[in-house]
């Protein structure tokens, strides 16, 4: 293979193919689980609130049809965390989701005992799905990031959260 010095790649491409790779890794993950726990791909697929065919297109990553790299919604990586048994926060990464989001909503504080997650909030799981989004510009996304911090580093100056802290 030789390599034509008027031919670029840009930053976006690379990374849209790092992007892809992690899709496929995802898929595969979602595959070897399913074998692991010896469950049925119809099962898993009633469970997580999808069809057999779509999660046949996440176990490889891509839509053979169109080539393109299919990417689940956090509500789907949310049901195929549990019903399979595999951590949120790996699968939102893979899936491509923002680092910043990653870390602040991968469980919200006393979501665990309660049996819920961040992602039943239908705001926060606009948000990201809004930011992970290709259509976003880096520039705004870095903005709304900031804006993001800036309200969480507010919050923890106000001491709303304090542990032991009643509404009273």
């Amino acid at each position: 293979m030789s390599f034509n010095s008027s031919e670029s790649v840009s930053p976006q491409s690379i990374k849209q193919n790092e992007r892809d790779s992690d899709l496929v890794k995802l898929g595969q993950i979602i595959a070897t689980r399913i074998k692991e726990l010896g469950l049925k791909k119809k099962s898993v697929a009633e469970k997580v609130g999808i069809s057999t065919d779509y999660l046949w297109v996440l176990q490889r990553g891509k839509n053979p049809a169109t080539g393109k790299p299919s990417k689940p919604s956090l509500e789907v990586l949310e049901h195929l965390s549990q019903v399979l048994r595999l951590d949120i926060g790996q699968l939102v990464e893979l899936a491509g989701y923002d680092t910043v989001l990653q870390s602040a909503v991968t469980m919200s504080p006393g979501a665990e005992e309660k049996g819920g997650s961040f992602y039943g909030n239908p705001t926060l799981r606009r948000l990201a799905e809004k930011l992970s989004s290709p259509n976003v510009a880096p520039k705004y996304k870095e903005l709304i990031e900031s804006q993001i911090n800036s309200l969480l580093d507010w919050i923890d100056d106000l001491g709303a959260f304090s542990e032991g802290e009643s509404n009273e």
